[in-house]
């Protein structure tokens, strides 16, 4: 193998912390960091390869935005981000997203953290220096426009109204 080039392998963990690896068959991996891990790995890996080196990176950290109906799912390459950075990868907030009142829930969900920040100031952003963790949930609620929301629910209806009446203004207009 060519000495600059780098193999790389996946492999998954389940949900108890355990992942299988070549020669050593199970291992627990939950809890460890990534450097943590590396170092652990490569002591193990010591007894069978001369000076062996371990790479360890996590693939499938993520953090859930929700920003009124629309949802997405952001992969932390780069880790950690801030709040800023999370919201910006999803798009920004719109000119309905409720700036000044954003949730970061955090940790089990039976029991969770709620963090409430508020974007809609430069004060609110100074404070706002909150780093994003994997599997984190942000929650942007919408502002409520309740006239629109009526006269997008009533458009329809009015437009039956508006059509019916013309045919009748029409069928009077041409009858006389």
């Amino acid at each position: 193998i060519n000495q600059n080039q780098t193999n790389s392998f996946t492999y998954v963990v389940d949900k108890d912390g355990v992942v299988k690896l070549p020669v050593l068959g199970f291992f627990y991996v939950k809890g460890y960091t990534e450097s943590e891990l590396e170092r652990i790995l490569a002591e193990k890996y010591a007894g069978l390869f001369v000076d062996p080196w371990v790479s360890v990176k996590v693939v499938n950290r993520r953090v859930f935005v929700f920003k009124g109906s629309n949802a997405s799912v952001l992969l932390l390459d780069e880790y950690p981000i801030s709040l800023i950075e999370a919201i910006a990868k999803t798009g920004g907030l719109d000119a309905d997203a409720k700036a000044y009142k954003i949730r970061v829930i955090r940790g089990d969900v039976k029991n969770p953290q709620v963090h409430l920040v508020d974007l809609s100031s430069i004060e609110g952003i100074r404070k706002a220096d909150l780093s994003i963790q994997p599997n984190d949930i942000i929650v942007v609620d919408r502002k409520k426009r309740v006239v629109s929301d009526v006269l997008r629910e009533l458009s329809p209806y009015l437009g039956v109204v508006t059509t019916v009446t013309t045919l009748i203004i029409l069928v009077r207009t041409i009858g006389k």
